[in-house]
Formats: C-alpha cells, sequence, structure tokens
C-alpha cells in the first residue's frame, strides 16, 4: 500500500505542474524532477535525517575530546576537565590512565609550528603560520588548598603552591556527567575530589610582531632571549622584557632551524635552505663561522655542553661537528633510513633533533618515514614507531627527565613512549623474545581534528598531582605486581620463559611501582591554532 500512495501522490504533483512547450527538452526534464523531489519530499526528509545522525554518530567518535565553552577556558569551577581516550599498544601496563583537557588557548591564527618553554619553565613561546611569537606565563594564582588537602584519586595529591603556584578551578564529582567511568587507575572510583591545573594566564604577556612569513623554529637563552627563525629569510632576537624586536639576523633563504649555544649564549646556530650551516655572533652581529653542506638544512642542535653541533638535512643525513672557538670541525655523518632500504635511494628528510636530558651523547632524531630514532654517539640503539609523520615538519621531544619521549602526528593523535622500559615484545615473546632495538609500546590519544603539528611536556614542577609520599618503596613495588587474570601476571605463569622475558616482567612492574606519568602535563598545538593543555590524573595500571 506504501508504493501505491507514492505513486499517485508522484502523479498528482506531476500534472499540477505546468505543461512547458514540446520543443524545449530541457524544460521537460527539469519539470520532471520538480515533480519527482515535491512528490519524494517525505522519502528525501527521512534520508536526510538518516544521513545527519549517521554523521552525527561520526562526529562523536572522531571527538575523544568534547569541548565546551567552560571546559575551552578552564574558569568555570563547576565542570569538570575533560577526559581523553587513551588507546594502548602493544604494553601490559597503562600509565596515562585519566588524561583530562584542562584548558585551551585560542590565540593563533593558523598553524602552530614550534613550542617551547624557557629554561625556568616560567614562559612557554609559541610561533606559527601568523609570522607572530607570543609568550604564555604560567598562572601565578595559588592553588585551592582544601582540595590538596583531601586528596586526588588514588592516593594521588594536588601539588598547588608546590608546583610552581599554578592556578586551579576545584572541581567536584563521582566519575558521571562528561566522565566515562571513574578512573582506571583510581582506587576509590567515585566520591574523589579533583583540581583542575590552569597552566597559563589566558591571555599571552607578549605578542611579538615583525616577521613577514611563517616562524619555524623557536630557541631560548638561559638569560630569557628568545631566538625565532622564518620563512622571511631571517631570525630575530627578543628579549621577554621588551615589546620590540632586539636583532634582525638576515639569510638568503628560509630559516628553518635555530639553537643557541648553551654554554655562551652570545652565539647561536642556524640551518636554512641555502645549505649553509651558520655561527652567528650576536654582539658583534656577524657569522663567526659556517659550512656549505650542499643539501637543505631543516634542523640544527647543540649538544647540552655546547661542545658539538648537529645538523639534519632534507636529504636524511646528520653531520656531527666538535665545536672549537665556535669554529666547525667536521666529525662523522650517519644516514637516516631503514636498514632493508635500497642503499642508492634517498633518504627522509629529517624534521627535528633532541638531545636527552642527562645524556648527551643519546639524540633523538624525527624523520619523515614515521619514525623516531635514538642514537648512542653514532650508534643506533632504538626505534620508535606508531605515529605518522610523511609530509609534515613535526618533531618528537623528551620530558624534562628523559624517560617518556612525546611526538604530534598526522592522524590527529599525541604519542608518547617510555624509555625507562625498553623491552617490547616482538608478537609473542614466550617464544620470540623481546628487541630492544624496535620500540611500537606506546599511549596515544585524539588531541585534535586535525593534524598534530607539535606536542611537548611541561616542567615536572608543574604537574597536577604527585603519587603519595606515605608509602615505602617496597610496598610501591610490591603493590605493583600485576593481579591476577591481567596478561603480565599469564606471562609470569607461563613454564617456557626466557630471561630476556622475566628481566622485562620485573621493568614492568618497576615502571608501575615508579608511576613517572603521574601528573604529566602535555602541550600540543594544530593546524587551527588552538593550544591545548591535556593532564594526566590517574595512576598507572595493570591490563
Amino acid at each position: 500500500a506504501g508504493w501505491k500512495s507514492w505513486f499517485k501522490k508522484k502523479e498528482r504533483a506531476v500534472r499540477s505542474v505546468p505543461r512547458p512547450s514540446l520543443v524545449d527538452p530541457e524544460a521537460i526534464a527539469q519539470a520532471v524532477r520538480e515533480a519527482e523531489r515535491d512528490a519524494s519530499s517525505d522519502s528525501a526528509r527521512t534520508l536526510r535525517r538518516d544521513a545527519s545522525r549517521q554523521q552525527e554518530q561520526r562526529s562523536q567518535q572522531r571527538r575523544a575530546v568534547e569541548v565546551t565553552p567552560e571546559a575551552r577556558t578552564g574558569l568555570n569551577p563547576g565542570h569538570k576537565p575533560v577526559r581523553a581516550k587513551v588507546f594502548v599498544h602493544r604494553k601490559l601496563y597503562k600509565e596515562l590512565t585519566d588524561v583530562r583537557l584542562a584548558q585551551e588557548l585560542r590565540s593563533h591564527e593558523g598553524a602552530v609550528w614550534c613550542m617551547q618553554f624557557s629554561h625556568d619553565g616560567q614562559y612557554m613561546a609559541s610561533a606559527g603560520q601568523d609570522a607572530m611569537v607570543r609568550i604564555w606565563e604560567v598562572s601565578s594564582r595559588d592553588a585551592t588548598p582544601s582540595a590538596a588537602a583531601e586528596g586526588g584519586e588514588g592516593g594521588l595529591a594536588a601539588d598547588g603552591a608546590g608546583s610552581g603556584g599554578l592556578g586551579a578551578a576545584q572541581t567536584e564529582g563521582a566519575g558521571g556527567g562528561d566522565s566515562d567511568g571513574p578512573s582506571s587507575g583510581g582506587a576509590n572510583g567515585g566520591g574523589h575530589r579533583e583540581q583542575r591545573q590552569l597552566l597559563f594566564n589566558e591571555k599571552p604577556l607578549r605578542v611579538w610582531k615583525g616577521h613577514k612569513g611563517d616562524v619555524l623554529d623557536i630557541s631560548w637563552s638561559s638569560t630569557l632571549f628568545l631566538l625565532s627563525a622564518s620563512m622571511d629569510k631571517t631570525v630575530r632576537l627578543w628579549h621577554i622584557s621588551m615589546d620590540e624586536c632586539l636583532r634582525v639576523f638576515v639569510h638568503n633563504d628560509f630559516v628553518t632551524s635555530v639553537d643557541f649555544d648553551p654554554a655562551d649564549d652570545k652565539y647561536f646556530l642556524s640551518g636554512s635552505l641555502d645549505e649553509k650551516l651558520r655561527v652567528w655572533n650576536i654582539p658583534d652581529h656577524c657569522v663567526a663561522d659556517f659550512v656549505d653542506l650542499h643539501e637543505m638544512i631543516t634542523a640544527v642542535a647543540y649538544a647540552p655542553g655546547g661542545d658539538k653541533a648537529v645538523v639534519g638535512s632534507y636529504k636524511g643525513t646528520c653531520r656531527f661537528y666538535r665545536m672549537e672557538a665556535h669554529k666547525f670541525e667536521y666529525v662523522t655523518q650517519i644516514d637516516v633510513r631503514n636498514a632493508r632500504a635500497n642503499p642508492n635511494a634517498t633518504g627522509k628528510k629529517i624534521t627535528g633533533l633532541s638531545f636527552m636530558p642527562g645524556d648527551s651523547q643519546k639524540l633523538l632524531v624525527t624523520s619523515n618515514d614515521s619514525r623516531l630514532r635514538v642514537y648512542d654517539g653514532y650508534t643506533l640503539v632504538c626505534k620508535y614507531k606508531g605515529l605518522q609523520n610523511v609530509n609534515s615538519q613535526i618533531r618528537a621531544s623528551f620530558s624534562e627527565e628523559g624517560d617518556f619521549i612525546v611526538c604530534g602526528s598526522e592522524d590527529e593523535c599525541a604519542y608518547v613512549w617510555s624509555t625507562v622500559n625498553s623491552f617490547v615484545p616482538s608478537i609473542n615473546p614466550i617464544y620470540t623474545g623481546y628487541r630492544k632495538d624496535k620500540h611500537a609500546s606506546f599511549e596515544c590519544f585524539l588531541a585534535h581534528q586535525h593534524i598534530v603539528s607539535v606536542a611537548i611536556f611541561a616542567p615536572r614542577k608543574h604537574s597536577c598531582v604527585r603519587p603519595t609520599a606515605a608509602a615505602s618503596t617496597e610496598e610501591l613495588v610490591s603493590a605493583a605486581q600485576p593481579p591476577a587474570g591481567t596478561s603480565a601476571r599469564k606471562l609470569q605463569s607461563q613454564k617456557v620463559i626466557n630471561a630476556e622475558a622475566r628481566a622485562a616482567a620485573a621493568a614492568g612492574v618497576a615502571a608501575v611501582a615508579a608511576a613517572a606519568a603521574v601528573g604529566r602535563v602535555i602541550i600540543s598545538a594544530g593546524y587551527s591554532g588552538e593550544i591545548k593543555v591535556f593532564q594526566n590524573f590517574g595512576l598507572p595500571s595493570w591490563i
């Protein structure tokens, strides 16, 4: 009966349409289309409604973090920080158990290409496509002491004034509302009180203008000077106390990377697409020395002591130079590429170089083959994978202690790897053992609705929470033993287990007991210009 009524409705609609001239076939076709559209309006509305529902469902699935105006500013004490869904890959335990979006800063127009904290951790600089450098000051408002006194989830206490005097908005909840249940790292589930840390002031302290193109890189000195490298072929020098640019250093092409000399901030290193690596003397406003690589330079870095410089190129090579009186002395070079690749093939672009804190021999290299590599001296010791970095200038960075690596990705996620527990299972660890040189164990969460161009850790003093100090190390290790039914306990109970698997299980227990990820603050930015602050409130848990 349904199709009969539809046919009659269509017939009446066709008859009601004025008949066009027979010599105009296009008008006839248009009239028929209009009649069919009117006759099937009910069906069309149903189809549109179904399509709209499906689109909304897809959008909800993609939104791991739904930002409300209150959560975006982080100033409304009646709302909890919104939880982000964290995915775990090839790990027996989860460290980022309760990651929440605590603050969002909207000031940039266009993509953000670089962010970096000052050495004292009080300021963060950000820059990108809008050719402006913004300085964000860490909030100086005192934390609410009542929330810190009552503690947080699973024996966590807020750092309050002891974590750099961060501002905070006190919230209450029992795991409902915008949360997806109690924290997996918490012991009390509901009824707990959380403290949202507002890391930055809402408005930037400084907005430096002067560049005529995208700002690609920035670098702080220990005396709060800042260098900014731009596509306008210049490097500009700024200071936190002034609004004006102090010096302009002109190059012949885009300046892709810049780094202050950590031993003497009167000098800095710059790399450009004109294929020249330069050391600049700031007081004399001149080039102290330079070398021609005959390859476009995409990344530069000083070693922590300033006695060594590393440069990465568009063709995937890293060259090492010894620095004697600010002069280059060539040492060696390494080709950053897959070992199974054609030896005559060109390597992938180096997008980032970073030395490991506390160990100047270890160098982290980011490249456009979606891999992170750690070199000890000139030897590859570990390769990290999971992210997607094929066409973007994304660079990875260490945490302040060097125990974690964080990196953005083209798949809209922020990725975190642990550098402490380097035992990584290869398919089935019972039979194939563990690989130390290929690290595919990571945790990631959807940070933006577009490419995550940069992600960094905040200094440890800005931690949002900390493990309780009431328990001794022995008690923490005992509590960190995997419970029955978990994959780790099943692995420990296997009759056939080799020494590497046993050491890996012990390393996992130690990592869970250390709870190194508790209180970590991750800042990410992407192509739309927003900067997001994520905080991990949860204790680690076994899977």
